[in-house]
């Protein structure tokens, strides 16, 4: 991310250094003002191909590398009666969220079926208050070279840009591990800490509050090309409730003056 603005050196510095909770951001505030269930269950994942020569020990030490550079994936949240912080936890180990898994395939059952099963177990086992609020599954095939690596992330951590970044580090950490290169070792420009201090001090800006009609327009015009028909599939669960499955249907016409707007 580049921020194009100027901020004070030392201001920076003392957040950056300073322990203790601090502060959501303001996308992370909505959050939890709007979402009361299954809270930790709100991620994304995604599966790559991983190479035949990548096993938990290397993928380890690429993550632990990847989290010493980005305290994001050290984050716990912290609930109270009437708000909610976050705190980095220095004590988190990151390896305990990297696992692998063999699978054995048969002719009565599809690889993409194993894997889907192996997914929903993994997908309900991020933990806000606790962690890990991200996981990486290497899964063996047994009749295939090549593996799958499954990254599950919450959302309050990451969204798709990010999770385009941390598929780059993946790749370039095995690439490094490969070519027997040492860690940079570069952090994050910003803590995290500092850089929710920015983002509350500019959603609350005059610049931003004077945008807040321009985009309101765009979201109810947005609305209205959509035309969203959402259909919810209801189904029992005796360990989730009934959770509701809703489908999204954009006809031609709909899509185009989506995107044309």
């Amino acid at each position: 991310v580049v921020l194009d603005t100027e901020y004070d050196a030392s201001f920076s510095q003392s957040i950056s250094t300073s322990e203790g909770s601090f502060s959501l951001t303001p996308i992370q505030r909505w959050f939890f003002e709007n979402i009361r269930v299954d809270i930790n269950h709100w991620n994304m994942s995604f599966l790559l191909y991983a190479p035949s020569t990548l096993n938990l020990a290397d993928l380890k030490q690429i993550i632990f590398s990847i989290a010493k550079r980005h305290e994001e994936l050290s984050l716990r949240f912290e609930r109270y009666a009437d708000t909610t912080m976050q705190y980095v936890d220095r004590k988190a180990d990151i390896a305990e969220a990297c696992h692998e898994v063999h699978l054995e395939e048969n002719q009565n059952e599809a690889v993409e079926r194993l894997i889907w099963e192996e997914s929903n177990k993994w997908q309900p086992t991020l933990d806000l208050e606790h962690g890990p609020l991200a996981r990486f599954v290497l899964i063996n095939l047994q009749n295939e070279k090549s593996k799958r690596l499954m990254v599950i992330v919450h959302h309050l951590i990451a969204d798709l840009v990010t999770c385009k970044l941390l598929v780059d580090e993946i790749n370039f950490g095995f690439n490094r591990l490969q070519n027997n290169q040492k860690s940079s070792g570069q952090k994050d420009m910003f803590s995290f800490r500092t850089w929710s201090a920015i983002l509350n001090g500019l959603a609350y800006s005059e610049e931003i509050n004077s945008e807040f009609e321009y985009w309101n327009r765009k979201v109810e015009l947005i609305a209205k090309a959509a035309s969203l028909r959402r259909h919810a599939l209801v189904q029992q669960n005796d360990n989730q409730g009934n959770p509701a499955q809703v489908r999204v249907v954009l006809d031609t016409t709909a899509t185009h003056n989506l995107l044309s707007i």
